[in-house]
């Protein structure tokens, strides 16, 4: 086996397992995380890509300036997570003048996902406030790294003997 296809393997590997992680520690709601991880060789080495803020499945998302559309995103965040949200009815009733814009079920989840908007822009989300973890993929990596390192020893070993 050559050195470039035992680091590809225990990348691979890596990814694996980070993907398995995602799953057991529920960080994986809609599996696009997870799904966007990919192992790309070059002549100069390997990269993993992943989703633009893969980083913040371990440190959580610092308050600040939120992307546009932040509220459709924490709504489908809401509705991939299955969490339930408290229904909360018109005070008003309907008439033939007024007819709501949402349904009560609409309105509940959009004044959920704005409340939670609000909350990650003024103090970050609670894996932040907590500060973060490292369970995810920086446990793997530091698995990952020596193993690879030994792998490559013993093969360039194994080849060393050969042409002995």
């Amino acid at each position: 086996m050559d050195l470039k296809q035992i680091v590809e393997q225990r990348l691979q590997k890596a990814i694996s397992q980070i993907q398995d992680n995602l799953e057991s520690t529920g960080t994986n709601a809609s599996r696009r995380t997870s799904q966007s991880l990919r192992l790309e060789s070059s002549d100069f080495g390997f990269i993993i890509y992943g989703r633009k803020a893969f980083a913040t499945v371990e440190t959580g998302r610092m308050a600040g300036g939120i992307p546009k559309g932040f509220n459709d995103i924490i709504k489908q965040w809401i509705k991939d997570k299955g969490i339930s949200i408290t229904q909360i009815p018109y005070k008003r009733k309907e008439s033939e003048n007024w007819r709501p814009k949402y349904s009560v079920s609409e309105r509940s989840l959009n004044i959920a996902a704005g409340a939670i908007s609000f909350t990650i822009k003024k103090s970050g989300t609670s894996l932040f406030r907590k500060g973060g973890r490292k369970d995810i993929f920086s446990n793997v990596f530091n698995d990952a790294l020596p193993e690879i390192k030994k792998d490559i020893q013993i093969e360039i070993i194994k080849q060393i003997k050969l042409t002995l």
